[in-house]
């Protein structure tokens, strides 16, 4: 062999937030993200403190009706676990080893739809599956053809990630934590996402030159620039950076694969938003957004209720649980799965 509100009990490494992967396969793999027992016949990508679901449905009736259904895979198993994506109209099913499935996204790649999904198991590994062991079906349930291989490439996807930082005064205590386990999360991420950095205190002041976005392995001098943490919370102002997108016109069909905006804050926002806040929520629904809020202090429930996707609330060790926190969202980028609809 060669070499989200949610309260979670985070799974502290230790160690540095840079991902790297070494396989059984004498080809080289473009992942940067540890792999565990690769003797395994599946593969254990990676152990994550919490589950991010991108693309769950809210349709309960539709899930009854999938779980009434006893799809099977081709050799006639009936499938134990699945995800549905309503707008792609695909469902994902998976048996044993696999606990969970989340579809990231449909993309179309040259004319071929590619399903992005995570799978994990019932330990909180993000995991790759056998080919025999998952189906992909339409809403009609009919059994679709597919190109999947474990531990296949990623790297045509393009995946957009927003890092939000709170730096207002009553961020001083937690701003070093906060700074450093983002720099080595942007760094350790895969050379298919792409970053913006934006701090935010009384205003919002993007890190990157230009305000765009850059491949997120790049962005190493752009926390350099932080000032010292003073001054109000401009969280609402801030999310609205974030959840903007570029590249497709208005009216053009939408966003295939959800942006990631990550928020460390400490508490709510003090600033008169610049967007009401049904327009901020609309323009999160309209550009596929995928909010994931890391809260260091004071925490309110409700306060961002329908622009959150998932919260969570930090603990007494502020630097272990942020490096926990991003941790877990650098494996789950990493260790994205590629199937190919044929």
């Amino acid at each position: 062999m060669k070499k989200l509100i949610f309260v979670f009990l985070f799974v502290c490494t230790g160690a540095s937030a840079e991902f790297e992967i070494s396989t059984p396969d004498p080809q080289p793999q473009e992942r940067i993200f540890e792999l565990s027992d690769p003797d395994e016949a599946v593969a254990k990508l990676g152990i994550v403190s919490f589950m991010i679901d991108f693309n769950a449905t809210q349709d309960d009736l539709l899930t009854l009706e999938v779980r009434r259904q006893d799809l099977r895979l081709a050799d006639g198993r009936l499938i134990t676990q699945f995800a549905i994506s309503e707008k792609d109209e695909i469902i994902v099913g998976a048996v044993a080893p696999v606990s969970h499935v989340s579809i990231m996204g449909v993309e179309t790649q040259s004319g071929v739809r590619v399903v992005q999904v995570i799978f994990y198991d019932d330990q909180q590994h993000i995991i790759s599956p056998r080919a025999e062991d998952i189906g992909v079906y339409d809403l009609t349930y009919a059994a679709l053809q597919t190109d999947y291989a474990p531990l296949k490439s990623a790297s045509a996807i393009d995946v957009s990630v927003a890092l939000l930082l709170d730096n207002s005064g009553s961020m001083s205590a937690f701003q070093s934590a906060a700074i450093n386990s983002s720099k080595d999360f942007a760094a350790g991420l895969p050379s298919f996402t792409k970053c913006e950095i934006f701090t935010f205190a009384s205003d919002v002041s993007p890190l990157v030159p230009g305000n765009k976005e850059v491949a997120c392995a790049d962005t190493e001098s752009a926390f350099d620039k932080v000032s010292p943490a003073s001054g109000a919370t401009a969280l609402m102002n801030a999310l609205e950076k974030g959840f903007a997108r570029t590249g497709k016109p208005l009216g053009t069909d939408p966003f295939e694969l959800p942006k990631l905006v990550i928020v460390v804050t400490d508490g709510i926002n003090t600033v008169t938003p610049s967007l009401p806040r049904d327009q901020l929520v609309g323009l999160k629904r309209r550009n596929n957004i995928t909010t994931l809020v890391y809260w260091v202090g004071h925490h309110d429930k409700d306060h961002l209720q329908n622009l959150a996707d998932q919260e969570i609330v930090g603990r007494a060790n502020a630097k272990q649980d942020l490096e926990a926190f991003f941790e877990t969202i650098g494996t789950t980028v990493a260790g994205v799965q590629s199937i190919k609809l044929i």
